[in-house]
């Protein structure tokens, strides 16, 4: 099957990573490539892409009205003659003229406009909160296929005990986009959390964004400066090997449609505590090893926060971890998603 993958940029995220891991799931066995229309990417991103796969860059200027590089892009597919066009930004479908290829549309998040979906021959949801939200705007059928990881790699933590003079470590992934991913949230939380414990914290952002700065500033304003630390991107073997060192991962987000950093934090065998809704939410209703919060409410997140650190401290965490159902090490593996893919687009060429 000749596949391609069609996006606007190609940046550091929870949607470009799990293209970048199902393009080298899929490319051992089909014809796979991936096509970044605007002239932004990751080169970091890029040398992750098995070699199997074909990458063009039509380098387009964001926002340009140029129809020339439209023309290109257009005379490339025409060139590959791809029986699947799978797009991820929803506007690419009215760019795209090639009548003979199927075109899919992942929703990789809550709220995308739905006006632009007339063209796509099959729309997919990451998440059953996904799919529920594209029910309410959209008259069509749209199909649920998981998110998936690589679940082995992750260097899995077993020891659930607070070292003496250690401090209550938290860990949160992603990119610093505050309005969606709510690490302001989480930085108010952690400043009632250290007034209410008067006992060693720690906070570490792991990832990059338009946000950075205003983070860091909370920070300061907060006098969390100590106790906050942010790490920048970091790559996918260093989140496999150094994950599991942390005592809690947090996923704070206002807005997420499925939250592919939660599953990296149950993988590594942590207990993670998300914002309520959402797919994370829908992911630990079904996993079983993790908490929730009152969407955008600190104090809430301050409260469970402290009963996990109370559960550490009283050796309960443990048995907590034990009991969890470890569904995602069947349901949201990376070949999965890959096959669930194949399953559709087979089907999607057969009707």
């Amino acid at each position: 099957m000749k596949i391609v993958h069609c996006v606007f940029s190609f940046n550091t995220g929870g949607a470009e990573m799990l293209i970048v891991d199902l393009i080298n799931e899929l490319c051992d066995e089909h014809d796979v490539s991936l096509v970044i229309v605007n002239s932004k990417w990751s080169e970091s991103l890029m040398l992750q892409i098995n070699k199997r796969a074909k990458i063009y860059f039509i380098n387009r200027k964001e926002g340009s009205r140029n129809p020339f590089p439209i023309l290109r892009l257009n005379f490339l597919l025409n060139k590959i003659d791809p029986d699947i066009i799978h797009c991820h930004d929803a506007q690419m479908g009215n760019l795209i003229r090639l009548p003979n290829a199927k075109l899919v549309f992942t929703f990789h998040t809550i709220g995308i406009p739905a006006n632009n979906l007339h063209r796509y021959d099959l729309l997919i949801a990451i998440s059953d909160a996904v799919k529920s939200d594209i029910a309410t705007r959209v008259v069509r059928n749209s199909k649920t296929i998981y998110n998936g990881i690589h679940i082995n790699s992750f260097k899995r933590r077993s020891d659930y005990r607070l070292g003496e003079g250690n401090p209550f470590s938290l860990v949160q992934v992603g990119r610093l986009d505050h309005e969606i991913k709510g690490q302001d949230i989480l930085l108010e939380a952690l400043a009632l959390l250290k007034a209410d414990l008067l006992v060693p914290v720690r906070l570490d952002f792991v990832g990059d964004g338009p946000s950075c700065k205003y983070l860091k500033e909370l920070t300061k304003r907060l006098n969390l400066e100590q106790e906050v630390h942010f790490q920048g991107n970091r790559e996918k073997q260093w989140l496999y090997q150094h994950l599991s060192d942390f005592n809690v991962l947090v996923q704070p987000s206002r807005i997420e449609g499925f939250g592919l950093t939660v599953l990296e934090g149950v993988a590594a065998g942590l207990p993670v505590l998300v914002s309520s809704g959402g797919g994370p939410d829908e992911i630990l209703r079904r996993n079983y090893s993790g908490f929730s919060f009152e969407n955008g409410q600190p104090d809430n997140c301050a409260k469970q926060l402290k009963l996990m650190y109370a559960m550490y401290k009283e050796g309960q965490m443990n048995e907590f971890m034990l009991k969890g159902k470890q569904i995602v090490e069947t349901e949201y593996i990376i070949k999965r998603c890959a096959e669930r893919h194949i399953q559709e687009y087979t089907e999607l060429l057969t009707t």
